[in-house]
């Protein structure tokens, strides 16, 4: 038996992955059993915090990780994080420091980061570095000189699907690159 937070989960017989979401702390030794037992997804949405020592086994699942009960994430904790290679969902995180968005840039999968609803140009220009699948969907609008930096956007994709309002000097801005997803309305 596996005991984290009060919920037992038998490792042998019941998938861990039913109660992963009730876990709100992890250890070292439970992130790796989590790590090494579930490899296509791994979600921990009840985590509250991680620590760097925990992030750098998480960094090592192999599928998707959903982490969306973090509100906020250490620098170091985000290095750890950074080595996972899939789908890496931190939709809980509304603020992001740019130490923290600078050591989630090597992140090579999908990153979901649909919890940030400002981004202000200095955090764009670190964001806009991410070579994968990034994901800011909880963005309700964004400046032209926010897009003007987007549009740099190199990576496999940019997806800004949750904008409400763009001003026409910003959408043509983001059209410019291919890459960028908008909502229908400002294609």
């Amino acid at each position: 038996m596996v005991w984290v937070v009060g919920v037992a989960a038998s490792v042998g017989s019941v998938a861990i992955g039913h109660v992963t979401d009730e876990i709100t702390s992890l250890s070292v030794p439970t992130a790796s059993n989590c790590v090494v037992r579930y490899k296509d997804s791994l979600s921990l949405n009840g985590l509250k915090d991680l620590s760097p020592e925990a992030a750098v086994v998480l960094g090592n699942h192999e599928g998707r990780l959903f982490l969306n009960g973090l509100t906020s994430l250490t620098p170091a904790a985000a290095a750890g994080l950074a080595t996972h290679k899939r789908w890496l969902v931190l939709n809980g995180l509304t603020e992001l420091s740019p130490a923290v968005a600078e050591q989630l840039i090597p992140h090579k999968g999908w990153l979901s980061l649909n919890g940030i609803e400002s981004l202000p140009p200095e955090l764009a220009a670190i964001l806009v570095k991410h070579r994968g699948r990034l994901f800011l969907d909880g963005l309700k609008e964004i400046s032209p000189d926010v897009a003007e930096i987007l549009a740099m956007n190199r990576g496999v994709e940019l997806s800004l699907d949750g904008l409400t309002t763009l001003s026409p000097e910003a959408a043509a801005i983001l059209r410019r690159n291919p890459k960028i997803l908008v909502p229908r309305k400002f294609r």
